[in-house]
């Protein structure tokens, strides 16, 4: 089978017009936000932390930044203590 190339450097264009930076976030409204919040259950704890771990997955090769991950103090105390400035 074959298949057509995608084609690079072509940008869609918004249902939201020309000049819409946030897409889907758009659809976002007071009323959606009041429904959403009405399920949250204020007495849960949400844990929100992700865990990094050499070898995880990144997008890097799509372009997204490196990032990279430093402690200059820990429970055992300072590490580093020339930073660079």
């Amino acid at each position: 089978m074959d298949f057509a190339p995608v084609p690079r450097n072509v940008v869609g264009t918004s249902p939201y017009g020309p000049n819409d930076e946030i897409g889907r976030l758009n659809m976002i409204t007071s009323d959606s936000r009041s429904r959403i919040l009405a399920r949250a259950d204020a007495s849960r704890y949400y844990d929100l932390s992700v865990e990094y771990f050499m070898g995880m997955p990144t997008w890097v090769a799509a372009g997204d930044p490196h990032y990279q991950i430093w402690m200059s103090h820990t429970p055992s105390g300072t590490v580093i203590d020339n930073l660079p400035g």
